[in-house]
């Protein structure tokens, strides 16, 4: 087998295609040694049940935005969570996140329920724990809703 010859222009386009590459990869770098990161602003939450009941509460539950509906068995004396939400530019709270709650004794499918909850309200909602607030406005909160006995009448 003969070694195949390059010609003058088959050797030019190699040379001006790396050179184009080798242009285009360069200019994506940064040289500039004043850099800084780009930080977006951003909230998280996580949403707890504290179910104070004697038997176990099954919750659907709306996000808002979402057509769909999703669910969660809370055991009875638990306190257990079911969502979290992230927001970037704001932070998530129980109004902006959810949109309605339905807690039921047994099935969903087979009982009435015992509670509904719409609109959310954020003052039914106890914050049990804050992180990130003390450098900025934005940061994660623990929500807890506790549910009892006397909510279920």
């Amino acid at each position: 087998m003969k070694p195949r010859k390059t010609t003058h222009m088959q050797t030019a386009k190699i040379v001006l295609t790396c050179l184009f590459l080798g242009m285009a990869l360069s200019s994506c770098l940064d040289n500039s040694t004043d850099s800084k990161p780009i930080i977006e602003p951003s909230g998280s939450a996580d949403y707890y049940i504290n179910n104070q009941t004697s038997v176990a509460l099954n919750l659907i539950y709306r996000i808002s935005g979402n057509s769909a509906d999703s669910s969660k068995t809370i055991p009875k004396e638990s306190s257990t969570k079911f969502f979290r939400d992230g927001i970037f530019g704001v932070n998530p709270s129980p109004s902006r996140s959810l949109d309605k709650i339905v807690f039921y004794k047994g099935s969903p499918n087979s009982s009435e329920p015992v509670l509904t909850i719409k609109p959310i309200k954020d003052d039914q909602w106890n914050i049990t724990e804050e992180k990130g607030f003390e450098e900025s406005e934005y940061g994660f909160r623990k929500y807890e809703l506790t549910i009892t006995t006397e909510d279920l009448q």
